[in-house]
C-alpha cells in the first residue's frame, strides 16, 4: 500500500508537540457536528500522553514535517471488555488495543484515519497478536463508520466507566488476526 502518511513512534522530546497536536485536534472539533468529546487535560490527560510516549506506545502520522494523526497502541483495556464474548479467545499481550486515534480536522476526509488503522493492523500482525480491539463512544459517527469499513467486526455495545466520561455506552469492535 502506498501511504500518504509516514507512521512512527513519537519520541519523548516531542511530548510538547504531541500534546499541542491533541489540543489542536480538540479545538478543531469543538464546533463540529461529530466530536470525539475530548477535553484538554481531561482526555487524553497530559500524563497519559507523556506515559504513552515514554512506554513507546504512541504513534504519530506525519506528512512531511507536519503531524497529522496520532494513536496509542498497547494491550490495556477497560474492565468492561471482560464482560464481552469476543470472536477471538485472547488474553493480556495477545491483544492489541487502539486508543485515542485522531486525525487533525484540517486534513480530514483524506483517508488518513483509515491508513492509521491499516497500519495498526499490520503492526499487530508483525507483533504476532491474536486480535485487535477497541471501543468507540456511542454517537462518534465517523469512528462508527471507519472501523467496520476497515474490516473490524462490531461485537456489542457495553456501558463502561472512564474517568473522563463517567458511565457511557461504547461500541466494541474486534479485528481477528489470523497469523
Amino acid at each position: 500500500m502506498d501511504r500518504k502518511v509516514k507512521i512512527r513512534l513519537a519520541q519523548i522530546d516531542e511530548y510538547e508537540r504531541v500534546k499541542d497536536f491533541y489540543y489542536d485536534v480538540i479545538d478543531g472539533f469543538r464546533d463540529a457536528e461529530y466530536s470525539p468529546m475530548w477535553e484538554k487535560g481531561v482526555y487524553p490527560t497530559d500524563e497519559y500522553l507523556y506515559e504513552a510516549i515514554e512506554k513507546q506506545e504512541l504513534y504519530v502520522g506525519m506528512v512531511g514535517e507536519g503531524m497529522v494523526a496520532a494513536m496509542v497502541l498497547n494491550h490495556h483495556f477497560n474492565e468492561g471488555y471482560n464482560k464481552v464474548h469476543w470472536l477471538v479467545d485472547a488474553v493480556g499481550d495477545e491483544i492489541q488495543v487502539i486508543h485515542t486515534l485522531c486525525v487533525h480536522p484540517k486534513v480530514g476526509h483524506r483517508g488518513l484515519a483509515k491508513e492509521m488503522v491499516q497500519w495498526a493492523i499490520e503492526n499487530a500482525r508483525e507483533l504476532k497478536k491474536k486480535t485487535l480491539r477497541l471501543d468507540v463512544l456511542q454517537g462518534n459517527v465517523p469512528a462508527e463508520k471507519l472501523y467496520p469499513s476497515s474490516g473490524f467486526k462490531y461485537i456489542t455495545t457495553e456501558r463502561m466507566y472512564y474517568d473522563d466520561t463517567d458511565w457511557m455506552d461504547f461500541l466494541l469492535y474486534e479485528y481477528p488476526l489470523n497469523n
